[in-house]
């Protein structure tokens, strides 16, 4: 989490922190949000067939997401979730703490970042800080900046 916090204040975004228990689903993350406002995201952290190309897949909390569907969107015919093994690989995190600033640690930019639509236009959004027992809220502008100071590409799902 420090190190998400770290590069929030050294790049200048403005955001608040809610520190919370541990949250590893939906499910549970929905019975703590308490006061936190804005979108909640799932992070979909996923794999084509063969392995050889990974994805962070960023949607509201609330929408379901057909895979199968979803896969065709990526521009594959068939994805699943990567396992743990290649989470702590890729983007050095564990199961439940999936985020954008996962990207902080995929210095060799492999992971290739999709956006939902929503989350784009949300007028606040809110992620993990690399740590399940936190969540970092941000207005759409400082957001907009992380994924600058991120340097990263991504696409919009519509």
């Amino acid at each position: 989490m420090e190190k998400v916090l770290n590069f929030l204040r050294t790049s200048a975004i403005e955001f608040a922190l809610f520190k919370h228990d541990p949250v590893f689903t939906v499910e549970e993350a929905k019975a703590t949000r308490g006061a936190i406002e804005g979108l909640h995201c799932k992070n979909l952290f996923l794999r084509n067939q063969k392995g050889n190309r990974h994805f962070l897949v960023i949607f509201p909390a609330d929408k379901p997401v057909d895979m199968k569907t979803l896969a065709p969107k990526l521009g594959i015919n068939r994805i699943s979730f990567a396992s743990a093994e290649r989470l702590k690989k890729y983007l050095d995190l564990n199961p439940g703490s999936v985020s954008v600033f996962g990207l902080l640690n995929d210095v060799d930019k492999k992971v290739e970042l999709f956006l939902d639509s929503s989350v784009l236009q949300a007028e606040t959004v809110t992620f993990h800080p690399n740590d399940n027992a936190a969540t970092v809220a941000l207005a759409q502008d400082q957001f907009k900046k992380v994924l600058v100071s991120l340097n990263r590409d991504y696409i919009e799902l519509p």
